[in-house]
């Protein structure tokens, strides 16, 4: 080939294969599908086979793959190469066809795209790297999902903290009261004994208004005995209230899909060039297998 006429041959060739010569293009351009919605730019090789007469059959063009799957040829390193028509080898035919490509190539250029619910690829992207990308994309999806959750259960969390809070505040003071109230009464009938023992007369006024307070005493105690049951049974309703809403939470949160089981068997789509977008970056001989 004259200078400046690049040459590239496909990678993944075989090594007893006998590569042909076609007009290799470096072009740029947005692909894109209507249903479903979905677009992608990207830099491609477009292979245009060569008639007998050694030119461009534009109707038969192709995307041939991303440019990293081809490099310049290695003479003797393993495949064949066919004899190229003498119009590809020449600097003039070549600048002469890039410039008819930009009228030439169209929506018949596709490229292939994996797509998984909402989620699309890029081109030439391998199944295990989309896979991985729609895994990321379902973690994300799923986080996101768990932040609103939480803020859904925000308020009555905070609410139920409170009750509880409240509960417990209730169950230390009347225990303190009832703590209390048995002191005194423990005092008050001490103190009608050793009256009643001591006192000039048993059943003198002070000794009488003394077992009356000791038992008044007694009955607050009591009372203040159930009002500490009272208030331990509204400390455990509430703590149960607040397990319950906790443990809601939890399973609406466990029976969102892990990213693993969101990343479900992706479709193949087929996006065309946007002819308006395309540019035409380089040209030369292509050898493909």
């Amino acid at each position: 080939a004259e200078p400046g006429v690049w040459q590239r041959a496909a990678l993944d060739a075989p090594v007893a294969a006998t590569l042909q010569p076609s007009l290799g293009l470096v072009i740029e351009g947005t692909f894109a599908s209507r249903r479903p919605v979905a677009e992608a730019s990207a830099e491609v090789v477009v292979s245009v086979p060569l008639d007998p007469r050694g030119q461009p059959s534009w109707s038969h063009a192709r995307v041939a793959g991303s440019p990293d799957d081809f490099a310049p040829p290695l003479p003797h390193a393993g495949p064949m190469f066919a004899p190229a028509p003498a119009p590809a080898l020449t600097a003039a035919a070549q600048q002469s066809w890039l410039a008819e490509a930009r009228t030439k190539l169209g929506e018949a250029l596709e490229v292939p795209v994996l797509r998984s619910g909402s989620v699309s690829g890029t081109p030439f992207e391998t199944a295990g790297e989309f896979r991985l990308r729609l895994e990321q994309a379902a973690r994300e999806e799923r986080d996101a999902t768990v932040r609103k959750l939480r803020e859904k259960f925000a308020a009555r969390t905070r609410s139920a903290e409170e009750k509880v809070a409240r509960a417990r505040e209730a169950v230390a003071r009347e225990s303190s009261q009832a703590h209390a109230a048995q002191i005194q009464t423990a005092i008050s009938v001490g103190t009608t004994i050793l009256g009643a023992l001591f006192g000039r007369k048993a059943a003198s006024l002070g000794n009488i208004s003394r077992a009356g307070t000791a038992a008044r005493g007694a009955t607050r105690a009591m009372k203040q005995s159930a009002d500490v049951g009272t208030a331990q049974e509204k400390l455990a309703a509430a703590e149960a209230a607040a397990l319950e809403l906790e443990d809601e939470l939890k399973a609406q949160i466990e029976s969102l899909p892990t990213p693993a089981t969101a990343a479900a068997a992706p479709e193949t789509l087929r996006l065309k060039l946007l002819p308006s977008t395309l540019q035409i970056k380089s040209g030369g001989i292509l050898w493909t297998a």
